[in-house]
């Protein structure tokens, strides 16, 4: 069972707007969580826009039809946001739930609360080229994983430095990108992928990295 309760799945525009405001307000400048800072940065960003198209909609002339597809477009980049806010607040915490619960995020019981299992290094990484673009992943999974960390590393970053983006809850994931609002990879470019799991007191260690070559 997940330390996070929300169901962001489950939300309307309007519920996951408040719930984002609750969470950028709450990890604002939030010591326990220094990776999340360019990631809140970007939550107020994508709020904005959402709070512009749910503004449009309420006007009396406009195209309602464009300004709803263009909320649901918002809505899902932002539901993308609050998803790794969320796993990367898990991860920062190590499962510690006071440091969870400052940030406004609900909580399961404790009672209810999984048991924590010491998480093995995920294996058999394969990495293929997806017929749409990016790599397709595919792991072993790893006994009392609740979800999966994807990173990368290669053109557009520093050398050798990994970053988050992607988190699966499965153990296959398409990869288009080197972060989560950034499409696209570098044909001819070489990167490397790795996967960790992720349980309720954080992330167990990363699988060896593989290298690919985007196409």
């Amino acid at each position: 069972m997940k330390i996070i309760l929300q169901k962001l799945y489950e939300m309307n525009s309007e519920q996951m707007v408040k719930y984002a405001e609750v969470i950028a307000e709450k990890l604002d400048n939030n010591s326990d969580f220094p990776e999340t800072s360019q990631e809140v940065s970007d939550l107020t960003t994508e709020l904005e826009l959402v709070n512009e198209s749910l503004d449009a909609i309420e006007g009396i002339a406009v195209d309602l039809t464009k300004a709803r597809e263009l909320r649901d477009e918002r809505t899902a980049v932002l539901r993308k946001r609050l998803e790794r806010i969320e796993n990367l607040v898990l991860v920062e915490s190590e499962g510690n739930r006071a440091k969870i619960a400052g940030t406004g995020m609900p909580l399961n019981s404790e009672e209810s609360a999984s048991p924590v299992h010491e998480l093995t290094k995920v294996n058999n990484l394969a990495v293929k080229h997806h017929d749409g673009g990016g790599f397709a992943l595919r792991w072993k999974p790893v006994e009392g994983a609740k979800s999966y960390l994807i990173q990368i590393s290669g053109e557009g970053l520093e050398e050798h430095q990994f970053r988050t983006v992607w988190v699966s809850s499965g153990t296959r994931a398409h990869i288009n990108g080197i972060s989560i609002d950034e499409e696209g990879l570098n044909r001819g470019s070489l990167y490397w992928i790795r996967v960790a799991a992720v349980g309720a007191a954080g992330h167990g260690p990363f699988s060896e990295p593989v290298s690919k070559i985007a196409t």
